[in-house]
């Protein structure tokens, strides 16, 4: 499966989502390969990054741009056994540049170039149980997000509890409406996902789900919600680790207190029990994602 994460509003979630899926992929042995396809390359920093902003991580993204451009076969960077990664960086813009003008041919001269790279970049990932995509802010590179939609098998929209975030949400499936009009097999909108919710706020998420019915009347709302709990996620990436593997390096809270009454060593300021809540829903939105795709594809 090819899963792609998108909104059309930059900071809606996109790189977390997509790096916590992959995470746990992982952690249930599942062979995963993210594909990071945003300039900004955050979720390549976060995977291989060498925390010096003059040495950025990975290739500058030059390994994807010669893929889909020229044809030449996927360069992966290896991260752990059961988890390999497509950098992104500078050159990843001028895929998106390229993409934009190839955007603006002919119907038929685009069908048939994004028909293809879906049937290259499919055989190209074969060996994955799963490839998960983060993608950039359509605003920026239409041509790139377009191109992705057609690659991938589905589409989770990530969306905060704003206007923006709502509106980004919409205008990636007016998007996903003009591939339609295409005629090419483009993802499926498995829904959308509530992310960053204020935790114990009630009738704020329900405001928030009412004004998502722009969204609702057309794709369903996960019932998994990811809460705002930025810790981990901090830790994480500070890390260069999954969530997953936060959680299993951190003391339970017994060792912690023990830690703490012997001074043997500075305990952790991130506790294992707060960090199960964040593993456990991203563990639960991945069981919704999997059970929708496979729904419908058994449609």
């Amino acid at each position: 499966m090819l899963l792609l994460f998108a909104n059309a509003k930059g900071g809606s979630g996109k790189t977390t989502l997509s790096l916590a899926t992959a995470g746990e992929a992982e952690a249930r042995g599942m062979r995963c390969l993210v594909i990071d396809l945003d300039v900004q390359g955050n979720a390549t920093e976060h995977l291989i990054g060498t925390d010096d902003p003059l040495r950025p991580a990975g290739d500058g993204g030059r390994a994807i741009y010669r893929t889909i451009m020229d044809g030449d076969p996927l360069q992966v960077v290896p991260v752990r056994p059961g988890l390999d990664l497509v950098p992104a960086g500078l050159r990843t813009q001028s895929l998106a540049d390229e993409l934009n003008r190839v955007a603006g041919n002919r119907t038929e001269v685009i069908a048939s170039s994004f028909s293809g790279l879906r049937h290259a970049m499919h055989v190209a990932t074969a060996g994955y149980d799963i490839v998960v995509i983060d993608t950039p802010p359509s605003e920026q590179s239409h041509g790139l997000l377009d191109c992705m939609m057609v690659v991938a098998d589905a589409v989770v929209i990530p969306t905060k509890i704003s206007k923006d975030d709502i509106t980004g949400a919409v205008k990636l499936l007016q998007r996903l409406a003009a591939l339609d009009r295409l005629g090419v097999d483009y993802a499926r909108p498995l829904g959308a996902v509530l992310v960053s919710a204020p935790t114990g706020a009630r009738r704020i998420e329900a405001r928030a789900e009412a004004d998502l019915a722009l969204i609702t009347r057309h794709i369903p709302l996960f019932n998994s919600r990811i809460r705002y709990r930025p810790a981990p996620i901090s830790e994480a990436s500070r890390r260069h680790q999954t969530l997953q593997q936060i959680y299993t390096s951190l003391p339970t809270d017994a060792e912690r207190l023990q830690a703490l009454r012997t001074r043997l060593t500075d305990a952790e300021h991130l506790t294992r029990s707060s960090a199960a809540k964040t593993v456990q829903e991203h563990a639960d939105l991945f069981d919704e994602i999997i059970a929708r795709f496979n729904q419908d594809a058994a449609a």
